[in-house]
């Protein structure tokens, strides 16, 4: 659907607050919502599942809308590459006139662009990143993060680790932006001062690299027995591979965000990803213990018919689908006051512990101005060959 340029006007793109509030009658009928994400490069298995959210906004604008209007999402590929996301992202804001970003993928991609969007006063909501400064409310007061904070869950890692295996010595890989940076800290924090001796080495890796099977052997001549592994993608898988080939079998803690069944452990093999620790906050579609949950089967219903040339057990597809479920909640928050201001200032005070029943037991939903991570906290899971067991830290 076009926009015509007096919908603009009521979304108060040309016009103060007030002018918005004196002409109702210009309301919008479509609100436009923008992202950018990996269609190509390094993580394109990841970025491809954002056409979920596309054909989850589609779906409710056939029905209807939310309050009567309809949702569209422009999704634009930038290759996980920050020089092209401000490429695309200036397209999205002076070309496209989205009312705001929605879930964009990555952590230094996204940094790219997050000056250029607050001096703007554009929303760049639910940023799929933990990292710390998008949750920044001084510098950067028009960005939320959708994921878990980073350097929250590190330390979750850091403090298990400590805790579980005591005096053991442990190996961390990462890659390096902020993402691992941020985790490493995270790590560095929970192990506390008296076990920063544990750690025998930190090796990073940059994400154009084509294998980390250099960084893998190098890991294993530590003598490291705890693999802290914070690796993204295709060096996740990699890094499981090499360490099973070259006979390396150390107690290893993957990456939430990659601690997938279908994604990660299947092309590996099942049985060599046992034992494997991570961390989750929403329920995985490739693990066999929610085959009869209402919400996991409605998730799947939806695939098949919405976007069937997708894997449904990919949990980065269930995601998306989730993080679709929260935003149609926040616009149906808005009534008719359908501003920015209005859009950040609901995204930023949600309270809603059962807007998606897709989410990990124990997962909450709820945000502040000093608190905008959309999720709170993710549990920590362990997996035994074939499902994901909890685990208390």
């Amino acid at each position: 659907m076009t926009i015509s340029r007096r919908a603009l006007v009521g979304w108060g793109l040309a016009l103060p607050l007030t002018s918005i509030r004196a002409k109702a009658a210009s309301a919008p009928q479509e609100i436009k919502l923008g992202q950018t994400t990996a269609y190509s490069g390094p993580l394109s298995g990841a970025g491809s599942f954002k056409r979920v959210q596309s054909a989850y906004f589609d779906k409710l604008s056939s029905e209807g809308g939310v309050n009567g209007r309809k949702i569209s999402l422009i999704s634009l590929d930038d290759a996980y590459s920050p020089p092209k996301t401000v490429e695309v992202t200036r397209r999205l804001v002076e070309s496209d006139e989205v009312f705001a970003t929605f879930n964009s993928f990555g952590t230094p991609t996204q940094a790219a662009v997050q000056r250029y969007l607050n001096i703007k006063k554009i929303p760049q909501l639910f940023v799929s990143s933990g990292a710390a400064r998008f949750n920044d409310p001084k510098n950067a007061p028009w960005s939320t993060p959708g994921l878990p904070d980073l350097q929250t869950i590190g330390e979750m890692y850091g403090k298990f680790a400590a805790r579980a295996h005591p005096g053991a010595k442990i190996a961390m890989l990462y890659q390096n932006d902020d993402f691992g940076k941020d985790m490493i800290k995270g790590v560095r924090k929970g192990l506390g001062p008296e076990n920063q001796e544990m750690v025998v080495s930190e090796m990073s890796y940059e994400i154009t690299q084509p294998t980390i099977d250099s960084q893998i052997v190098t890991l294993k001549s530590t003598g490291a027995e705890v693999l802290i592994n914070l690796s993204t993608g295709r060096a996740t898988v990699q890094s499981i591979k090499r360490m099973n080939e070259i006979g390396w079998r150390p107690i290893q803690i993957i990456n939430g965000a990659f601690g997938t069944i279908y994604e990660t452990f299947r092309p590996v093999g099942l049985e060599i990803c046992k034992g494997i620790y991570s961390s989750a906050f929403v329920k995985d579609p490739g693990d066999p213990q929610w085959e009869s949950d209402p919400a996991m089967r409605a998730y799947f219903d939806f695939m098949k018919k919405h976007v069937p040339d997708l894997e449904p057990h990919n949990r980065t597809g269930l995601s998306s689908y989730v993080f679709a479920q929260i935003m149609a909640d926040v616009i149906g928050q808005l009534g008719d006051e359908v501003t920015r201001e209005n859009l950040l200032k609901t995204a930023i005070s949600l309270d809603r512990p059962n807007i998606s029943k897709l989410m990990m037991p124990g997962v909450h939903i709820k945000t502040s101005n000093e608190s905008r991570n959309l999720f709170s906290n993710e549990v920590m899971v362990q997996f035994d060959g074939r499902i994901w067991n909890p685990v208390s830290v």
